[in-house]
């Protein structure tokens, strides 16, 4: 597999999960295989629910994954906590069991800064991704920086790289 960089989309307002859903589609229509998670947003988000109009790609190339615990104002209770735990099993899983050529997730540094995640998880999580990416730059330390904290809002995209000069 052609190793490929992290892509780290941050700031307040929109775009970043828009930005997200235009590489997935650029991948798929590259023939990619894509994993998609969004942690925390509850259904229906107008990014994903435009994926699914075309069944077809979600049947063969996108799987979607929602990790939905819907927003947290303050600190996360114990059933949101239990969600995103179960949640990170299941992603686990599914990377190691299939062949993605790019992994999206979406709000998964807000899921960190809120608590949901802990360290532990994500190196464990970060361990996993390095087989996708020649340097995983994003190491826990630079997840939990005051940089990151501040980039309450985040999508993150790991693959191939799918730039321009490729084409």
């Amino acid at each position: 597999m052609q190793k490929g960089f992290i892509h780290i989309y941050t700031g307040d307002g929109k775009g970043k999960t828009t930005a997200a859903v235009g590489i997935t589609v650029r991948a798929v229509g590259n023939g990619l295989k894509v994993l998609f998670i969004q942690f925390i947003k509850a259904p229906p988000t107008g990014e994903i629910e435009i994926l699914k109009k075309f069944p077809e790609m979600i049947d063969i190339y996108i799987d979607i994954y929602r990790c939905s615990t819907s927003f947290i104002y303050g600190k996360p209770d114990k059933n949101q906590k239990g969600t995103i735990k179960s949640c990170i099993a299941e992603i686990k899983e599914k990377i190691l069991k299939n062949k993605y050529d790019l992994i999206v997730r979406d709000e998964f540094c807000n899921a960190i800064n809120l608590g949901l995640i802990s360290k532990k998880e994500t190196e464990k999580v970060s361990k996993i991704l390095k087989e996708y990416t020649e340097r995983y730059d994003l190491k826990p330390e630079l997840i939990y920086s005051s940089y990151l904290k501040r980039a309450f809002s985040t999508a993150e995209i790991i693959g191939k790289n799918l730039s321009l000069a490729e084409e």
